[in-house]
């Protein structure tokens, strides 16, 4: 995974139950949140958004963390979760290979 090639996930969850979450780490952007300048710092994570979409009990989210240290598997099928508070939603990426590294593909 790159910064600009994150793994989307679509998953239902109700988005004003989340717009009255306080999200710790995160901050308002337009059309959704991200996680803050300290939070990355703090954890190393380089990217995270929950962003909305048309409908209002979906979203996506993307997630990009190069230094996971993830061990030596086959990552050609994920299952991604989300979980906010008593809200959870979750989707299979397929991702592919290359040079030990794995992406989403694009279309």
């Amino acid at each position: 995974m790159t910064p600009d090639n994150p793994v989307p996930a679509r998953v239902r969850a109700p988005l004003a139950a989340i717009r009255e979450t306080r999200l710790v780490g995160m901050e308002a952007i337009w059309g959704g949140w991200r996680i803050t300048g300290a939070e990355r710092k703090r954890t190393g994570i380089e990217r995270f958004r929950i962003l909305e979409t048309g409908d209002p009990s979906h979203f996506v989210f993307d997630f990009v963390d190069r230094r996971a240290g993830l061990p030596e598997g086959d990552y050609s099928q994920v299952e991604i979760e989300l979980v906010i508070g008593d809200d959870a939603g979750s989707a299979t990426a397929n991702l592919i290979e290359r040079r030990g590294n794995w992406f989403l593909p694009r279309h």
